[in-house]
């Protein structure tokens, strides 16, 4: 092997290891870029929540798609975790912001007649659920 090909090895091989180390590919993904990720995604989902739950009574279908999408975007950022750890909680939490925007989208298709204690019951479970993935988070 030639002085030069021996140190483009040697360049690639440094390349290569840096480029794991920059992406987090060395170890996968660390609980805390996991976690750094979901609080992205907790706050306009913390606020949607609370404004889906002002708003239901008096403009439930505008309550229905802010939350449907809330609910869409936090998926996305839980799709994004890969930590072990983290996942679990993460699915789960994801798992009843989608029950409670269903919840929410019952109540806009027939506000007259809803069930409201399935909305309050899917809104408990949301507290339960993010609050055990910020344990794990802490």
């Amino acid at each position: 092997m030639s002085f030069t090909a021996r140190k483009t090895t040697s360049i690639l091989a440094t390349t290569a290891v840096a480029l794991l180390l920059l992406t987090g590919c060395a170890g996968g993904q660390s609980k805390v870029e996991a976690c750094t990720i979901l609080t992205g995604g907790l706050q306009p989902l913390g606020t949607a929540i609370t404004d889906a739950a002002g708003d239901l009574t008096t403009d439930p279908e505008g309550a229905s798609a802010d939350m449907s999408a809330a609910a869409e975007a936090f998926e996305v950022e839980v799709k994004k975790i890969t930590n072990e750890e983290v996942k679990p909680p993460s699915d789960a939490a994801a798992a009843s912001v989608t029950a409670f925007a269903d919840a929410v989208a019952t109540v806009a298709a027939d506000p007259e007649t809803a069930d409201f204690t399935v909305v309050s019951d899917t809104a408990a479970d949301v507290q339960t659920k993010v609050t055990a993935l910020g344990t794990v988070c802490s």
